[in-house]
């Protein structure tokens, strides 16, 4: 039996390399959170400062010969509107990419029961709590681990993740390549990877919820958040893409059959049965670091997410091993 203290290292990278990405990663986010912060702060101090010149014109003051430290406040006031609404915007978009991603219902359908069934077992070969099992109804073959849309913003070790696996995986893949991938899901799980993509994500969401993934950017506010979804994705992919390796590696310990997800990561790249749904879409980029696989997004001006390595490079990864 495998236990889930035992973390799936990615053959070439040791414990200081990961170290050093996830420092870059974060170095990354906190750049991408710091610029947002600063540009937010600078509108609210120019909108704050001024409706306060304009008050007290109207009451007759001397706005010309106002000491310096009104102007200090009024730029304090303004950056800590920012910081807040920088917070207010994060916590958001968490809340909507797992309402709008996780389905709140158990799965009832046969499928839905076999796929709980598999994740049971798998579970207790691998010796840790069986997360929640929720069935994604779309034709487009997916799957992916995230917290529920009432789990905390930040996740204690107690929080209890979901899998969430779409009907059109269950009918593309075999059943051993469905076990490959469910392993997949729950190394990540046994590594506490999402805890740590969660983190890293956190620029990444609050700039993709500026922009919009399904259409053009139509003003400066949407193309801020584009050129700040860019930089952040970058930062997320350099941590994301080492542990979808070292997942990979996890789930051929669990199944012994590396071949069986070789097979199933062919099969979903060259699946062309089904688009992703407008959630997924306008996710494209944050989704993309939880999922199986990448999710393409349909606009030629998006940059293309790199969360996960090649095909080539994870069919080496597993067959080395």
């Amino acid at each position: 039996m495998l236990h889930s203290s035992h973390t799936y290292s990615m053959k070439g990278v040791s414990s200081i390399q990961m170290a050093i990405r996830i420092a870059v990663a974060l170095s990354i986010g906190t750049a991408v959170l710091a610029t947002s912060i600063l540009a937010l702060g600078a509108t609210a101090a120019v909108f704050v400062g001024s409706i306060l010149l304009v008050g007290l014109n109207n009451l007759g003051y001397e706005t010309s010969v106002l000491p310096d430290s009104a102007l200090l406040l009024v730029l304090a006031a303004g950056g800590c509107l920012g910081l807040i609404y920088g917070i207010y915007r994060v916590a958001i978009s968490i809340r909507r990419e797992r309402k709008a991603l996780v389905p709140t219902e158990e799965p009832t359908s046969n499928r839905g029961g076999e796929v709980s069934d598999r994740i049971v077992r798998l579970s207790q070969q691998l010796d840790i709590s069986t997360p929640a099992v929720r069935l994604l109804d779309t034709a487009y073959p997916i799957s992916y681990t995230s917290y529920s849309p009432d789990a905390p913003l930040i996740p204690s070790t107690d929080t209890k993740p979901t899998i969430v696996v779409s009907s059109g995986l269950y009918e593309l893949l075999t059943p051993a390549e469905l076990d490959a991938v469910l392993a997949h899901e729950l190394a990540h799980i046994a590594n506490d990877d999402l805890r740590l993509i969660t983190m890293i994500r956190l620029p990444l969401l609050f700039a993709e919820s500026l922009t919009n993934q399904i259409r053009y950017p139509t003003n400066l506010i949407e193309i801020f958040g584009m050129i700040l979804t860019t930089v952040a994705t970058l930062g997320v992919g350099i941590v994301a893409r080492a542990r979808e390796l070292a997942a990979d590696r996890g789930a051929t310990a669990l199944t012994g059959d590396p071949n069986a997800l070789v097979s199933a990561l062919e099969a979903l790249e060259k699946h062309d049965e089904g688009e992703p749904d407008d959630a997924l879409r306008e996710f494209t980029h944050s989704a993309s670091s939880i999922a199986v696989c990448q999710i393409p997004g349909d606009r030629q001006w998006t940059p293309k997410p790199r969360h996960h390595p090649s095909l080539s490079q994870r069919t080496n990864n597993l067959k080395s091993k």
